[in-house]
């Protein structure tokens, strides 16, 4: 493989931070602490909200662990992009967890619709729907999230290793001599690599 040819990761993060001012968009190299200053000031008809209390204290020690719901207004939606195998499930988890409103993806695969959630997870361009056009234009702000390609390559030949074998996500990591298949393939590390450079030059440039 003529690795030359690949540039270095911090070099593809750097792209689109020259004079331009992005301020339709939050990076997430780290995403708890940089999550939690954005969400707990998201709006709801331009009305901050409250801190919000990620469980509620009841006597003797115990407490009642609260769960998302929708917003009970509309809020202006915000994409959540990330390359597939850096933790988009995870900072889900994350936002929903720090502002106690659902989220979402572009699939809307929980029907919760766009106007009520918090977050709209997509891994566009990599991955995503045929109406990505269309429905873009109710947005406008995003969270990028960022995973060094080192750490997230890797993650989404666990991933293509776990659907080819049935076995559950996020549950196994393929064999070494698999990995090292992939990795020389026309799918491996290269392309892998070429994908992520294209994903966030499309997210650096649209905001």
């Amino acid at each position: 493989m003529a690795m030359g040819r690949l540039r270095p990761p911090m070099a593809i993060y750097r792209r689109g931070f020259g004079k331009q001012k992005h301020k339709h968009i939050i990076i997430l190299a780290f995403a708890t602490a940089a999550a939690a200053g954005f969400f707990l000031t998201v709006d709801r008809g331009h009305k901050a909200l409250p801190r919000r209390a990620l469980s509620i204290s009841l006597p003797h020690g115990g407490c009642e662990i609260t769960f998302p719901v929708l917003a009970d207004r509309p809020i202006t939606p915000v994409w959540q992009a990330s390359f597939p195998g850096s933790g988009s499930r995870m900072t889900w988890s994350l936002v929903e967890a720090l502002t106690g409103i659902q989220t979402s993806n572009e699939y809307d695969s929980h029907g919760r619709g766009f106007e009520r959630v918090v977050a709209v997870k997509t891994h566009h361009p990599v991955r995503s729907k045929g109406g990505f056009g269309e429905l873009d234009q109710l947005f406008n702000r995003c969270i990028l999230v960022l995973r060094n390609p080192i750490n997230a390559i890797p993650s989404v030949f666990n991933l293509i290793y776990e659907h080819l074998n049935h076995l559950p996500n996020h549950s196994t990591r393929g064999p070494n001599e698999d990995w090292v298949d992939w990795r020389e393939s026309r799918q491996g590390l290269e392309f892998q690599m070429q994908r992520f450079e294209e994903f966030v030059s499309f997210w650096m440039d649209k905001y």
